[in-house]
């Protein structure tokens, strides 16, 4: 992620602004580690970023511009975390939609994408005809992110919009299918390929992605492949702290169910706000935390 922020704050192109959710980390590892690096973007009116659960990748995607007034940007770009691009992607965009004004929706699929591998140590950037990305090149006009985002907000919404739009009720399970209900739903759309002259992008397949691949728990994708707005199933990430004792620790809560990452020590959550956590650990010992102001929860 912060090799991605660097990546578009680096553009060759000024009139945007960048939108960023952070996931997979504490709230206070968030506040003390991470947002202060960006603070001179942030002042500067560049940079928006702020701190989420992580949830199904429609939310995660509407997280970054949740409760946000958008309407001084006419396009957006959904920008992966994990994917490479170069100094002009935005610029591209930005002159294939003034250049082709009547497309809501710009995509790039073709069978010979970059990719970015590792073999055992050893970093290869090829082309791999296997597959056909379109999720990291997606850009769509203002008027589709602000119907889609309106569905996004309850599942009646995301219902009556399927319906709406004609769409395949398949997309009812578009929580980690969110790339194709954007496809699916925005025409008339334009395939960038052709259009394109040198690739400006790069699917990165040599680490592994937070939320898709080597550290998602079974159990979160099994309860979010249906889209949802269940907070019950959302993965969240505590810092915890004992003062008397010098304990400092992260636990991982999900599902009413808490546990450190460091072993599988569990404890039911008794209760969850914004301010008090309280869980019962198997041994029938209860604890509660307060959450201070720099996002850590200290024990009460």
């Amino acid at each position: 992620m912060q090799l991605q922020i660097y990546q578009m704050l680096h553009q060759n192109y000024d009139n945007f602004h960048v939108f960023v959710a952070c996931k997979g980390i504490s709230e206070f590892n968030f506040n003390k580690y991470i947002k202060p690096q960006y603070k001179k973007y942030i002042d500067e009116g560049k940079l928006t970023i702020r701190y989420f659960p992580n949830k199904n990748q429609l939310s995660n995607f509407f997280d970054t511009i949740r409760d946000i007034d958008i309407e001084d940007f006419d396009y957006f770009c959904k920008i992966d975390d994990d994917d490479l691009y170069s100094p002009d992607y935005i610029k591209t965009y930005n002159d294939l939609a003034n250049y082709y004004p009547n497309n809501n929706f710009f995509f790039r699929k073709d069978s010979q994408r970059l990719v970015r591998k590792n073999y055992k140590g050893f970093v290869s950037l090829e082309y791999d005809g296997s597959n056909i990305y379109m999720g990291p090149t997606l850009c769509m006009l203002k008027s589709v992110l602000k119907k889609i985002r309106k569905a996004e907000e309850s599942v009646s919404n995301l219902q009556e919009y399927i319906k709406e739009e004609g769409l395949p009720e398949e997309l009812y399970s578009c929580g980690f299918r969110e790339d194709r209900l954007f496809h699916m739903s925005m025409k008339p759309a334009l395939n960038v390929a052709s259009l394109i002259k040198e690739d400006n992008s790069c699917i990165n397949f040599s680490n592994a992605s937070t939320s898709r691949q080597g550290f998602l728990l079974g159990d979160f994708r099994a309860k979010n492949e249906v889209f949802n707005k269940n907070p019950d199933y959302y993965e969240h990430i505590l810092t915890l702290r004992k003062p008397n004792s010098g304990f400092l620790r992260d636990i991982y809560v999900f599902d009413k169910k808490a546990r450190f990452l460091s072993h599988q020590t569990c404890a039911d959550v008794k209760e969850f706000s914004d301010t008090k956590f309280v869980i019962e650990w198997n041994n029938g010992k209860i604890e509660s935390f307060q959450k201070s102001k720099n996002g850590m929860w200290i024990l009460a």
